[in-house]
């Protein structure tokens, strides 16, 4: 899953918002065109929240040669020009996954959900999204004198032709470009192309539909073998009613702990419950927002080793009886402590943040339960990851 597939959806999604007004005025035969591109450039201009989503299919209907497969790809990009947050669904081939990207100035975080559990993970270069937006009516290299067949076709809706690599970046072809490599074809195989646009206006969300298509299209190589096909590429942008990026901070999401703390991006309180699914021999980090005051960690059947940590990284001391696996004392007015929690079992974690009061009772229940203070015998478990606590 790489940038490039965004880069796409982007490109084709921002169609009509920074176009040449120069351009689109050619375009004026097909009466109608160019009033509502102003009319949904100016709301786009303004526009703070928008969706993206784009689909293309590359289909073959004939070829006599052996290894060329066809390709199919779906984005779908929630975007908020002010927040750090961008959502992105996106399916490659047989491949697909769900992400929300945190960019905080400091740390770019992918969280990938899995129904709702999420996984925090620092993506690679090449798989992060830049939440910036750039793009244009279609590639640089479009002319407007190659545009032909300009015709409206409904009260909203409107018809051209133009060459497929002036209207869509072909960078959505690569996986079948490098198929094209082995038979001596590359992106100058498209050339040739005559893609049919077809582009439509709601008003109801502010929706710009772009379909573009090339049917039938054959690339003969040198050899004299060759390939036909089918290519589609399916643009929605829209202004929905209805935007929020999925609260993955929050239930029923279920944040899974990794062994780098700067990833506890979900801040826990008193109670709260830590729930997530973990396997054997994963190590991770948990962070706590508490006030001055007494504090349990209460478990059922517990198949994990917790130990508890400050800010600065020193292990907090901690007593345990056979009612919570963890009781701890907090002395400032606000802190931030951690939690380190190693899985001895393919386990679901399930921790209670419980505050109790001076006599060891339970503050927010009705039943009351005795605390024996005594100090653990267990010892603190000590990764490389401890001594880079830093405070948040």
């Amino acid at each position: 899953m790489k940038k490039k597939i965004l880069t796409v959806a982007m490109f084709m999604g921002m169609l009509f918002v920074l176009a040449s007004c120069d351009f689109l005025s050619s375009l004026i035969a097909a009466k109608g065109f160019y009033e509502e591109y102003q009319d949904y450039s100016a709301v786009y201009t303004e526009a703070t929240q928008y969706t993206v989503l784009t689909e293309t299919n590359l289909t073959i209907s004939d070829t006599d040669v052996v290894g060329l497969t066809d390709i199919a790809s779906s984005v779908y990009v929630m975007y908020d020009k002010n927040s750090t947050f961008l959502y992105v669904e996106q399916t490659i081939g047989e491949e697909s996954k769900n992400s929300l990207y945190e960019n905080d100035g400091e740390l770019y975080i992918e969280y990938l959900i899995e129904g709702d559990v999420v996984t925090p993970t620092l993506p690679a270069a090449e798989d992060r999204y830049d939440t910036s937006i750039s793009g244009n009516m279609f590639n640089s290299n479009f002319n407007y004198q190659d545009v032909s067949g300009e015709l409206k076709i409904d009260t909203h809706a409107y018809q051209f032709d133009v060459f497929l690599n002036q209207a869509v970046n072909l960078d959505v072809l690569s996986d079948f470009v490098n198929q094209l490599a082995v038979f001596g074809g590359d992106l100058s195989s498209f050339d040739d192309a005559l893609a049919h646009v077809v582009i439509e206006f709601t008003s109801e969300e502010s929706i710009i539909d772009v379909n573009v298509s090339v049917t039938d299209y054959t690339i003969t190589f040198e050899d004299q073998t060759h390939v036909t096909l089918t290519l589609t590429n399916h643009t929605v942008l829209m202004i929905p009613d209805d935007f929020a990026f999925p609260d993955v901070f929050n239930d029923p999401y279920q944040m899974v702990a990794v062994d780098n703390i700067d990833l506890a991006r979900r801040v826990y309180e008193v109670n709260d419950s830590i729930l997530y699914p973990t396997l054997s021999g994963s190590n991770g980090w948990v962070q706590l927002s508490l006030t001055e005051g007494i504090y349990a960690l209460a478990a059922t059947n517990p198949q994990f080793i917790v130990e508890v940590y400050d800010a600065d990284g020193n292990i907090v001391e901690t007593f345990s009886n056979e009612e919570y696996i963890k009781v701890f004392m907090v002395t400032e007015e606000t802190g931030s402590y951690y939690l380190y929690i190693y899985a001895l079992a393919d386990t679901l974690v399930d921790i209670n943040i419980l505050e109790l009061d001076s006599e060891g009772d339970v503050v927010t229940t009705v039943t009351t339960t005795q605390v024996v203070t005594t100090m653990t015998t267990t010892e603190p478990i000590t990764t490389d990851s401890t001594s880079s606590v830093t405070e948040h």
